[in-house]
């Protein structure tokens, strides 16, 4: 009797290396787990750090998602991925559950680990050498600050190093921000000239502050109330006219600003804003959220800050009352986004007398004043912007 072999492509044959790949890509995993918790405890003493927060993150959360198939590979108890999950979901259930009593700490530490957070996060660059960065550090509360040595041993992992131990004295300058080392420089670039203009703007309204309390501006002439995004708001306070930008300007370099967009508070209030700022003064108008599609006269919130006109260091605030005040749309430009328009009312603040009283007072007891020849030409931001902590 004789026995023939059996085919090469028989399902034993091809189940042998299916076995070895699977044990292979299991041992793989098993040993990247066990890298990972060996990284994450180096990374949360100190002796590391990561070269992103999403590096970070990922590090941290494998122990957990690879638990279970390196626990079957290394022949260890299930009880270890079982107790990994369950101690990380009792300590959000706790979280939750005691939100208002504290439990809001556990859910914030749960953010920050897996969010990837360091406790330390570089700030500026003095000098580097080589594979080595002197740096400045700042905590993650903001309230301390290190300088510190950084040496790039992989272009994912650095090592922090006392600065006594080098002659970085010597080392190339640098001086930048850190960000400038990031993937998008080009966008920390725009960043710096725009903190640039804003430390310039600055000094530039502090000066021109000082000139108007001492009334040496020119007066101020209402702009045209024009309809093509110009990126103007103004009108007659009482009886002084008010302008963003102003009008004459006092020097050719304008720093004023206007910005117009959807926005929603954190209690949850929503509505359209439009702010126009000059000096140290600041206009609002809300609006209804969302708009309506067609021009019209529409109920308004209107108000104004000045900074400097205070009572008690406390801004001087005018405010007219809920649904007073009228603003006329005349343009509402949804592919180009421009909305233009005209608005009227009265604004109001308590007498100085009334200021630290808690009750409520009537708007007929208060110091008022009459808000005309309003006119504004913006261009807004499409969507709704969100007030965050």
């Amino acid at each position: 009797m004789s026995y023939s072999a059996a085919p090469s492509n028989s399902p034993v044959t091809l189940a042998r290396p299916m076995e070895k790949i699977v044990r292979t890509a299991r041992s793989i995993v098993a040993w990247v787990w066990l890298l990972s918790i060996l990284l994450a405890l180096l990374e949360l003493r100190g002796t590391i750090e990561f070269s992103s927060p999403q590096l970070c993150a990922v590090v941290r959360a494998i122990p957990w998602l690879l638990v279970f198939p390196a626990s079957q590979h290394f022949g260890i108890s299930r009880w270890l991925g079982c107790s990994l999950w369950l101690g990380l979901v009792g300590v959000a259930v706790l979280g939750v559950l005691t939100f208002f009593m504290g439990g809001i700490l556990l859910i914030q530490a749960l953010f920050f680990f897996f969010g990837g957070a360091n406790a330390w996060n570089t700030s500026f660059v003095y000098s580097e050498a080589n594979f080595a960065r002197y740096v400045k550090q700042v905590d993650i509360s903001h309230r301390d600050s290190r300088d510190i040595v950084l040496l790039s041993i992989t272009p994912w992992v650095r090592i922090p190093v006392a600065p006594s131990i080098f002659d970085v004295q010597h080392w190339t300058p640098v001086q930048k921000d850190f960000a400038y080392f990031g993937p998008d420089s080009a966008k920390q670039r725009a960043e710096d000239q725009r903190a640039s203009r804003f430390r310039f703007c600055t000094k530039q309204r502090a000066r021109l502050d000082s000139l108007d309390r001492l009334h040496l501006l020119p007066p101020q002439v209402l702009l045209p109330a024009t309809q093509q995004g110009a990126g103007t708001l103004g009108c007659v306070l009482g009886r002084q006219v008010w302008c963003v930008p102003m009008h004459p300007a006092p020097e050719p370099i304008d720093c004023s600003a206007t910005k117009a967009m959807g926005w929603e508070t954190m209690n949850g209030h929503v509505s359209f804003i439009m702010q126009a700022d000059r000096l140290y003064d600041s206009f609002y108008i809300d609006l209804p959220y969302p708009l309506p599609r067609k021009p019209g006269n529409w109920p308004a919130t209107l108000s104004i800050v000045w900074a400097w006109r205070s009572a008690n260091n406390q801004p001087a605030t005018w405010g007219s009352a809920p649904g007073a005040a009228v603003v006329t749309v005349t343009r509402l430009d949804t592919v180009a986004h421009i909305i233009a328009g005209t608005f009227t009312g009265t604004l109001y603040r308590p007498y100085p007398k009334d200021r630290t009283k808690r009750k409520k007072i009537p708007y007929g007891q208060m110091e008022r004043m009459q808000v005309s020849q309003g006119r504004f030409d913006l261009r807004y931001e499409p969507g709704l912007y969100h007030e965050t902590p």
